[in-house]
């Protein structure tokens, strides 16, 4: 076909043959280019597909945005994976009461909070006292980037505080008053005699009894005027006062140790104090 093909004559009369040919032989190259690499598919109209119903054009790109943050930071926890082994080699203290994490106020047990729970952190950024952290691969694969209480540093959950469980939005955490929080057990406080300075430094301490809200724990004869913790388990809540006070590292001598499912504490009987009439009362003066 080409060779029936008539040339076209310029403004002189002059054959453009050979400008013909070249502008010819550039489309069939494109056209060979085309067919061998496809032009890359344009990114698809997400308001057609009913999840992004109503999306912005910006609500688009940080759905892509999220969507690859989240894959890096799944590969850098993967990453992370060959390392672990020898972390635990090198590990010269464990801390049993650390195996199984401490959910918050409100979840219920162990089992529905990793049903419910996206990870979504909104407990962890609005916690009041900053003791929510996500979980690494500690806890299990089921368990990973879940919030969990954590009361190593000088914090510890307030004892009326309810803003995780008003925050939650997935039921994860569900509603609690002020007095249902006050006996929610979470967890129940162990004390480890060989870590507490009163034993291996024969000097008074008595701080975890101060600073627990139900009186849980409360110190008893030791040795000549010492004193040790003795802990109630039916008093406690779990609220990680007594571990966030502790003196002792790395390990601290008393720590919170998670129940699966959680209880409800008992309070302690206040002592009913009887009131004197003060004009019957004769001092001798």
């Amino acid at each position: 076909m080409l060779s029936h093909r008539r040339l076209s004559k310029g403004k002189n009369g002059v054959n453009n043959g050979n400008s013909n040919c070249r502008i010819l032989s550039l489309s069939l190259s494109l056209a060979s280019a085309e067919r061998c690499f496809p032009r890359k598919r344009e990114s698809p109209d997400y308001h057609e597909i009913p999840a992004f119903a109503g999306m912005t054009g910006c609500d688009n790109l940080n759905y892509r945005r999220s969507r690859r943050s989240f894959l890096l930071t799944g590969a850098g926890a993967i990453a992370t994976l060959p390392f672990i082994p020898a972390w635990a080699t090198n590990s010269e203290t464990v801390d049993v009461t650390k195996l199984t994490p401490v959910t918050p106020p409100g979840s219920k047990s162990l089992a529905h909070f990793k049903k419910h729970c996206t990870a979504c952190h909104l407990c962890i950024t609005h916690c009041p006292q900053q003791i929510l952290k996500p979980a690494g691969f500690n806890f299990g694969w089921d368990y990973a980037f879940k919030p969990h209480l954590t009361f190593y540093e000088s914090a510890f959950c307030n004892y009326e505080c309810t803003v995780c469980s008003e925050i939650c939005p997935n039921g994860a955490i569900e509603r609690l008053t002020a007095e249902e929080k006050s006996v929610t057990q979470i967890g129940i406080a162990r004390f480890d005699i060989e870590r507490c300075v009163v034993y291996t430094d024969h000097t008074s301490c008595g701080a975890c009894s101060e600073h627990c809200p139900t009186r849980a724990v409360k110190m008893e004869p030791y040795e000549g005027a010492l004193t040790l913790p003795h802990v109630y388990d039916e008093l406690c809540i779990g609220c990680g006062g007594c571990e966030s006070i502790c003196p002792v590292r790395p390990v601290k001598a008393i720590n919170i140790q998670a129940v699966e499912v959680h209880q409800t504490a008992k309070k302690e009987k206040e002592e009913q104090i009887e009131e004197v009439d003060q004009d019957s009362l004769d001092f001798g003066f």
